[in-house]
């Protein structure tokens, strides 16, 4: 295997490890325990963030990858999580070159839309299947669970820039020394 290609390898074992961790907290603490009736997305928030840093390609494998868990967790309406966050990661990847992405609004904006338009994937499976859901309460929490998202996303997004950052200047070193 070539070193590019190890490296690549690695980063996205890694990538796809932190996912996973993600998926499974999610499925199972968070599960449990939320405030103010919202529950955080943590796979939401690494495809909102990876998606911006690495584009839409790589985000939306991870948003599968995220979504293929969270599915098999829940146990019902298989697929939904892989629509919705797939769906998060084509659309975040269609503006991302378009974007100063170092600017703090573009990560929480970014992750604010996308848990509207994921929770809204959601409600939309919901009421086609017949569930009944009050528009005001539904207001409340997806915008609730919206600006929660996008505030955690403000602690991952810059961590996971500095470590591909990092990554990607350590990688042009080797290049240079070799």
């Amino acid at each position: 295997m070539a070193k590019g290609q190890e490296r690549d390898y690695l980063q996205w074992s890694v990538l796809a490890g932190l996912t996973i961790l993600a998926g499974l907290m999610q499925g199972s603490l968070l599960h449990w325990w939320g405030f103010l009736g919202v529950k955080l997305d943590l796979v939401l928030v690494l495809v909102a963030s990876f998606t911006l840093l690495r584009g839409r390609r790589d985000g939306v494998i991870l948003a599968a990858i995220g979504g293929a868990l969270l599915d098999f967790l829940s146990g019902r309406y298989l697929g939904l999580h892989v629509l919705g966050k797939t769906a998060v990661a084509f659309l975040i990847g269609l503006v991302r070159d378009v974007v100063y992405k170092e600017n703090y609004l573009v990560p929480f904006s970014a992750t604010f839309l996308g848990t509207i338009v994921d929770q809204g994937i959601y409600v939309l499976v919901a009421r086609l299947s017949g569930f009944t859901i009050g528009s005001g309460i539904l207001g409340h929490v997806l915008v609730s669970a919206a600006f929660f998202n996008s505030l955690l996303t403000l602690c991952v997004y810059f961590r996971l820039a500095a470590l591909d950052r990092f990554l990607r200047e350590r990688d042009a070193a080797e290049q240079q020394s070799s």
